[in-house]
């Protein structure tokens, strides 16, 4: 009969229930904390990750300006990240302004 009205025939424990309720006010806590708070903890996220790159990084270590690229042919050939990037930019306005340029 229980399978049929969707009724539940375990009873709920009251230890389960207890610990459930405890979850639900933990969560609710967290939910109304000052949105402060969860701007605080936000940056200070990003500043550990900022301090734990630039550890790693090291300050002697430059950015690369250049990466190998393979031509047609096989051999490979240096080309300044600046080239790539541009030429991405470059596709990405064009199509911008073709497929949107009625927006702006």
């Amino acid at each position: 009969m229980a399978a049929i009205t969707g009724e539940r025939t375990d009873a709920a424990t009251p230890e389960s229930t207890e610990s459930r309720n405890g979850a639900q006010a933990a969560r609710a806590a967290l939910g109304n904390l000052p949105s402060i708070y969860w701007w605080v903890a936000g940056v200070t996220a990003v500043l550990i990750v900022l301090v734990v790159s630039l550890i790693i990084w090291e300050p002697g270590m430059e950015f690369p300006s250049t990466v190998d690229q393979i031509q047609d042919d096989g051999s490979t050939k240096s080309v300044e990240i600046s080239r790539i990037i541009s030429a991405h930019v470059k596709t990405g306005t064009t199509w911008l302004v073709r497929n949107w340029g009625g927006l702006f």
